[in-house]
């Protein structure tokens, strides 16, 4: 499981542009559950990911995605609105070298 929610992050770090998607927690929950309704949600229907769980609440989401963090398998960055934005390392240290100059 693990590996299909890194993937999902990576995803959208790469159609961040296209897409104007953001791995918060609401987002990677409707990516997951498969919420038609979510502006970006369609996107990624033909991922492996996409509507893995029928249920699935924000607090649910924000536990696994913490433990990912925890495990040192994925990073966060506070966004300018106060919210985690989850990233994988190499966003993470791109973001942190771009702020810096």
């Amino acid at each position: 499981m693990s590996e299909l929610i890194i993937s999902l992050v990576r995803d959208l770090e790469s159609t961040r542009y296209k897409y104007a998607g953001y791995a918060y927690v609401t987002t990677i929950r409707n990516i997951l559950t498969g919420n038609g309704r979510a502006i970006i949600a369609p996107n990624f229907i033909m991922k492996p990911y996409y509507g893995i769980y029928k249920k699935l609440s924000k607090a649910q989401t924000l536990e696994m995605l913490d433990a990912l963090v925890k495990k040192g398998l994925l990073d966060y960055i506070i966004s300018d609105k106060g919210k985690k934005l989850y990233c994988t390392h190499e966003y993470h240290d791109w973001m942190c070298r771009k702020q810096r100059y």
